[in-house]
């Protein structure tokens, strides 16, 4: 897709919690997001805390492929289906631009043939 971003995930696979972001370049942002946790200065300081505790222990995946455009608003829905926003589950640090969102106001989706409910299960494994 061209003009386009990915909204990815980065779960640490000993605590579960996820990381939700947006870029239009994957693989340098998640070397970034790695580079700085190895020079212990990544900005989130339990994402940082989880790295210096449990190691390097990360899963990496896409969720989702959308015009620049509407980028922000994926991202959101993203961080509203999986709560990363809840430090038990998730490291994204509350927005006040998505206080109003609620889960009904994005349209269901599936990617891939794999339903959001199989993904949250998989998420909600080792809880």
């Amino acid at each position: 897709m061209e003009n386009s971003k990915i909204v990815y995930a980065i779960q640490h696979n000993v605590t579960k919690r996820i990381y939700i972001g947006s870029t239009g370049r994957g693989h340098h942002r998640i070397k970034s997001h790695l580079n700085l946790l190895r020079r212990h200065a990544h900005k989130n300081k339990l994402m940082q805390k989880d790295f210096d505790e449990y190691g390097e222990d990360y899963s990496f995946f896409i969720l989702d492929m959308i015009p620049t455009s509407f980028h922000r608003e994926r991202e959101y829905y993203w961080m509203l289906i999986f709560d990363t926003y809840d430090p038990e589950k998730g490291y994204n640090v509350k927005d006040y631009t998505i206080n109003h969102l609620k889960i009904t106001d994005f349209p269901k989706l599936e990617i891939s043939g794999v339903s959001i409910e199989k993904l949250l299960a998989e998420s909600d494994k080792g809880r």
